[in-house]
């Protein structure tokens, strides 16, 4: 195999022009070394832009029946070749606000037999591993900088949208229904580019929890004291990354704090997008499980909605997780489905550690009515 390697390069050496690109050094940075070689291309042969993914028009905003919608509709610019396949209905959220409650109410909405959904075989599961990338941009994203795959990610993600059928067949019952991706990334970092393309996107569902709550759930999920997740909701680096033995397995996540994570999302108007508080999902699941059906487009059948919301029920997710477990648990914490209720921060957190998230959140906390009951509660 070697030699027979060698004489096709060989071959192609006298027939093509052949150039040496020093590659940078302290540090070795790729979007760099791309530089150089791109540069030794344009001084010889011209070489054309790679074709960039057509941009399907929007769908028209969805009639949420009095629901918080944000729906709005962006125009496209310039000529629209055919639509993708498949359009990405992003699920965003701040870690532990609800997006894995959603998942499993439209993994069984969407199924054939409305039958009840696994906890490990959710449709919406985050498409940020490394190797979806380095499949889709035919590059090792182990050898980029997080700056350089933030500058990547705009098409990274268009390409998602186009190859989203081949690469998750099992997601949706047909071409016409949206893909569903869920993400825990801000939209926007504070100094940043959106990292979100409107190139294959159909909107946005975004999530919102009260923080209160928040920190008790997430602290559990990582096993952190509640202090110390109460500095990470409030501290803009913050961000989830996955590294097991050396190797990051997905793409960093910027979190960024709480209230720009929130405002990153909810104050963008180049994607449609859908607000949802999760204590309304509670409250009312069949009216808020319904707009976000509505929004995204699918085929509304409302005996199929009841039922996909009984089958997803808080006690059924708790059972399966006790049963089979559940691949997105962090394996330090006692379980994932910890309670699925709103409030239960009144009886966990101190007054001072009410102070601080009501002071570094107070401003997007009023403006979704979570302030009013963070400064009248008791001391617990």
């Amino acid at each position: 195999k070697t030699q027979t390697r060698f004489r096709t390069v060989a071959a192609m050496a006298q027939r093509v022009p052949v150039a040496l690109a020093t590659r940078p050094h302290h540090p070795f940075l790729l979007d760099a070394l791309a530089d150089r070689v791109a540069a030794q291309l344009d001084a010889g042969t011209p070489v054309s832009p790679p074709p960039r993914l057509p941009v399907a028009p929007a769908p028209p905003a969805a009639n949420t029946h009095g629901q918080q919608d944000t729906a709005r509709d962006v125009p496209n610019r310039g000529a629209s070749p055919a639509p993708h396949r498949r359009r990405i209905v992003w699920i965003a959220a701040w870690p532990k606000s609800g997006t894995t409650w959603l998942r499993a109410v439209l993994t069984s909405y969407l199924r054939e037999d409305g039958g009840p959904p696994s906890i490990n075989a959710l449709l919406g599961e985050p498409c940020n591993r490394r190797e979806t990338f380095d499949e889709l941009l035919g590059t090792d994203c182990s050898d980029m900088t997080d700056e350089e795959i933030a500058r990547h990610l705009p098409r990274f993600r268009e390409a998602l949208a186009e190859q989203h059928d081949q690469l998750f067949p099992e997601h949706g019952r047909g071409g016409n229904d949206p893909a569903f991706v869920k993400t825990h990334e801000a939209y926007r970092l504070p100094t940043g580019t959106p990292r979100f393309p409107q190139a294959g996107a159909a909107g946005v569902v975004y999530l919102v929890r009260n923080p209160l709550d928040v920190a008790v759930s997430y602290a559990h999920h990582l096993a952190w004291a509640i202090d110390r997740t109460i500095a990470l909701m409030a501290d803009p680096a913050a961000a989830e990354s996955h590294v097991r033995g050396g190797i990051r397995q997905r793409l960093p996540e910027p979190l960024t704090t709480w209230s720009d994570h929130v405002s990153s999302w909810t104050e963008q108007t180049a994607l449609r997008i859908h607000v949802a508080r999760y204590e309304d999902l509670l409250a009312n699941p069949r009216a808020g499980f319904g707009a976000i059906a509505r929004f995204a487009g699918l085929e509304w059948n409302e005996a199929r909605l009841e039922s996909a919301i009984e089958q997803a029920a808080f006690h059924r997710l708790q059972a399966q997780e006790a049963e089979s477990g559940f691949a997105e648990k962090q394996p330090t914490a006692a379980s994932f489905f910890r309670a699925g209720v709103a409030g239960s921060w009144r009886d966990v957190l101190t007054k001072a550690q009410v102070r601080a998230l009501t002071s570094a959140h107070g401003e997007v906390m009023a403006r979704f009515g979570y302030l009013p009951d963070a400064e009248s509660a008791p001391a617990p």
